[in-house]
């Protein structure tokens, strides 16, 4: 059993985690909120573009990134939407800074 967290390097990061495991998720949540870690969107679809976007953005910047989702019909609507990017040419604008957050995420289309 693993009893010591070697994923996250930053101790901030590894106290919001052992927060969220140990059922404080109220400090872990207001951690990540106050530290840019949660994007929020008022649509499914909105979220899954705003999540596609983040990705791109973070493979075109040289950053290894990966799209997970816990349900098979928005693995496949993310899997749809980064075909649909992938086959379009790149964007030159600089992403704005709510995608910020998924570029400390370890590429890969998660089927």
């Amino acid at each position: 059993m693993l009893n010591e967290n070697i994923r996250q390097r930053e101790p901030a990061k590894r106290q919001a985690l052992d927060q969220l495991r140990t059922g404080k998720v109220t400090d872990a949540v207001d951690w990540y909120r106050h530290n840019d870690r949660l994007v929020t969107a008022t649509t499914r679809d909105e979220v899954l573009d705003d999540a596609v976007a983040a990705w791109e953005a973070d493979l075109r910047a040289g950053h290894d990134a990966i799209l997970l989702a816990w349900r098979r019909r928005d693995v496949a609507a993310l899997n749809q939407r980064a075909r649909q990017r992938a086959s379009q040419p790149a964007p030159s604008p600089v992403p704005s800074s709510k995608h910020r957050a998924a570029s400390t995420t370890p590429p890969a289309i998660v089927s």
